[in-house]
């Protein structure tokens, strides 16, 4: 009986420490969050020669310099937002010259689609 509490034991301090080891889940920043606040820079990819950032119009070659002017750091978050049918050199593109500028929180977002089958 007594081998049996020590494993019962055992099985719980596993648990335990499982659970305070185990990452807790990054919550959804929103704008009253002040760490958080101005560390999210967003852009969007036109084409594969410019890009928008701020409601203006830049040409690629000047992504690393407009994106340090409109605030962003080097652990700055960037969202690219990329048409649907982008190519993947210039993928590759951006990737190159937002790592070049010390960027690496990069992700690209395409635009939600969503189709209704009619008659269902």
């Amino acid at each position: 009986m007594n081998m049996n509490r020590i494993r019962v034991r055992s099985i719980f301090l596993l648990i335990a420490l499982s659970v305070a080891a185990a990452p807790i889940p990054a919550r959804a920043a929103d704008a009253s969050d002040k760490k958080v606040e101005g560390t999210v820079q967003a852009i969007t990819v036109n084409n594969e020669k410019d890009f928008t950032i701020n409601g203006k119009t830049y040409p690629m070659e000047q992504l690393a310099r407009r994106l340090k002017s409109a605030g962003a750091k080097a652990d700055s978050e960037i969202r690219v937002q990329i048409p649907r049918d982008t190519p993947v050199a210039t993928l590759t593109k951006l990737s190159t010259l937002l790592m070049q500028a010390g960027y690496v929180k990069f992700i690209f977002v395409k635009p939600r689609h969503a189709e209704s089958i009619p008659g269902k």
